[in-house]
């Protein structure tokens, strides 16, 4: 799934993701490919989420 494809499906929500595919483009990482893990309203539940994986 691509970033804008997370946007347009999860709006105003935190996601907790898994780049599945990515490259370094000029030293900046570029996310190519993502798998959305779960996703909340609340981004203090997001960050817990992430802490536990």
């Amino acid at each position: 799934m691509k970033w804008a494809e997370v946007r347009r499906q999860f709006p105003e929500q935190w996601v907790v993701l898994e780049a599945l595919q990515a490259h370094t483009d000029d030293h900046v990482r570029q996310l190519d490919d993502l798998a959305v893990i779960d996703s909340f309203a609340n981004g203090r539940e997001a960050m817990k989420r992430q802490h536990e994986l």
